[in-house]
């Protein structure tokens, strides 16, 4: 069992580094799975709960704007990565299935692991979140992920981003929706 649980937590780290834009980063995205229910939909401000945005962990060039605002630096707290992928066709106005994995340091207790899937329009302000999805992270846990789908809105250059809301808030790098460019 502990060898199980040892080759699947290795597959994980793997695949969160290929998503994350490893080597074959591009070939992962373009790989396609069945649709999956929508979670429910909610629109919130850019900065959930009030709190002020922290700086973003990169610094977008000077003579460039920012594609997709940043509300959290890529790892925070617990939170050393989160990476959102597109699992199928992902058009504006429809649903799009995701799956979002989150890493994080090892716990001696059980802890949830909460985040929302936001789509915002490329180099333009607001972002339309998803319901919240949490999974329950065991003791010694590094990776946990989840599959879903979250609802495109309708308009051009639209891209995906993932929110963790517990335990810390961290952001996924932008995933462009249907081939849109993520340059300002």
């Amino acid at each position: 069992m502990a060898l199980v649980a040892l080759v699947v937590a290795a597959g994980l780290a793997v695949s969160g580094y290929v998503v994350l834009g490893g080597p074959g980063s591009d070939i992962v995205r373009s790989l396609g799975r069945g649709d999956t229910p929508a979670a429910p939909e909610t629109t919130a401000p850019d900065e959930p709960g009030g709190q002020s945005a922290t700086k973003p962990a990169t610094k977008p060039q000077a003579d460039r704007a920012q594609a997709v605002r940043t509300v959290a630096p890529r790892r925070a707290g617990a939170i050393t990565g989160v990476a959102l992928e597109k699992t199928g066709d992902c058009r504006p106005g429809s649903v799009c299935p995701v799956t979002v994995t989150v890493q994080f340091r090892p716990a001696s207790t059980s802890r949830t692991i909460g985040w929302k899937v936001g789509t915002a329009r490329v180099c333009k302000p607001g972002i339309t979140w998803s319901g919240p999805v949490t999974v329950t992270a065991q003791p010694g846990w590094t990776t946990v992920y989840a599959s879903s789908s979250v609802r495109v809105q309708k308009g051009r250059r639209l891209a995906l981003t993932a929110l963790t809301t517990t335990p810390a808030r961290a952001q996924s790098r932008p995933v462009p929706v249907a081939n849109a460019s993520l340059q300002c």
